[in-house]
This record gives structure tokens, sequence and C-alpha cells, in this order.
């Protein structure tokens, strides 16, 4: 038997000028149809803060994974991160995904909280680089901690380079190397939690 309530939770049932009025019919099972195909799925007040509370979790995860102690080098447990959202009163936004989230808590955390805490440095190969493309690198301060330079096999006038730099300035960094008709490869997102070496 399939029924249409205007209010579910004191058991109040639709007439069938209310179900005409919404509908065009006062056909039940034709007007649940329509709602399983056109309406909305509203959650309970439970299911609400049991989404917003695994956000909560997802953030925390994503920032630690993302993100370093300044003073160890080594990346934070997602309980200490989420320690430090509530301490800073963060509130989930329910519309916005996890990962949006994580890049403004970042900043969050950095401003207000008393976390050492900075983004993980990533760790990239530049290959064919020439000295040009390497003096702008420098010049626009997107070229990080050089872990190794050496000439490219065949051409006197190219490099390769493995570097660690700082992922907001990844976009930047790979056009001019692309212009210059160079190859960036991401070796390690977080290079704190990279034990390729």
């Amino acid at each position: 038997m399939t029924t249409v309530f205007t209010n579910v939770s004191k058991g109040v049932v639709a007439s069938s000028a209310e179900l005409r009025k919404a509908f065009g019919t006062d056909d039940q099972k034709e007007c649940c149809k329509r709602i399983l195909e056109q309406g909305e799925i509203q959650l309970s007040e439970q299911e609400r803060k049991a989404q917003l509370e695994q956000t909560f979790k997802d953030i925390a995860t994503i920032v630690a994974e993302k993100c370093v102690n300044l003073e160890t080098g080594k990346p934070f447990p997602p309980g200490i991160i989420e320690r430090a959202m509530h301490e800073v009163h963060y509130s989930v936004h329910p519309t916005k995904n996890a990962k949006q989230q994580a890049l403004q808590v970042i900043k969050l955390l950095q401003e207000k909280s008393n976390l050492k805490i900075a983004r993980a440095k990533m760790r990239i190969l530049l290959a064919q680089i020439t000295p040009s493309v390497k003096e702008t690198l420098v010049k626009e301060n997107l070229l990080g901690e050089v872990e190794t330079e050496r000439p490219q096999q065949g051409a006197s006038d190219r490099l390769q380079i493995t570097t660690l730099i700082d992922p907001s300035s990844f976009r930047q960094l790979n056009d001019i190397v692309k212009k210059g008709n160079g190859t960036v490869e991401v070796l390690a997102h977080n290079a704190a939690t990279d034990h390729t070496e």
C-alpha cells in the first residue's frame, strides 16, 4: 500500500484535494512514483549530523596528508588536526567537498592555531631544462631546494633537476618549463612521507 503524507512525523495523510493541487492527480501510486523520480531526499537530523562529522574527519585526513609540522618535518596525525579544527571553531560547509575545504582549513590553521603547520613540499623531476628556464624559475622563486642537478645525456645545454617545491607554485612552474620545451614529473606529492630514497 502506498500513502502520501503532508507530515510524516505527525501521521497526517494528504487529502485528495492536496494531491490534485500538487501532482494533478489523486492516484496515490502515481504521486509516489513522481516523488521518487523528481523529489529530493531529506536527511534526518541524525543523518545530517553523521554526514557532517564524516566530512569533518575527511577534511582532517586530507590536511594531515598535505601538511607537515614545521618543527619536525613530519606529518601531523589526523587526530591533532581535528583538535586544532575544533579549537579554531571550523564549521563544515555542507555543499563543498572535503578537498576544497581542506585547503581553506590549512590557511585557517596557519593563521589562527598554535600548530606549526605548512604545506608539504612536492618532489618533482624537471627534464630537458635549459639554463635560461632554470634562471627564470630562480628569479620567480619557484625552484625550491635542489636535490640533484645533472646535464641531460646527449644535450650539453639541457639539464635534469630533482627539486622540492611548494605545491601552490606547481602550475606556474609547469607553465614556464613547458614553454621552454621541458617536462615536469611529480615524484611525490608529499616529500615528507616519500620513502623512495
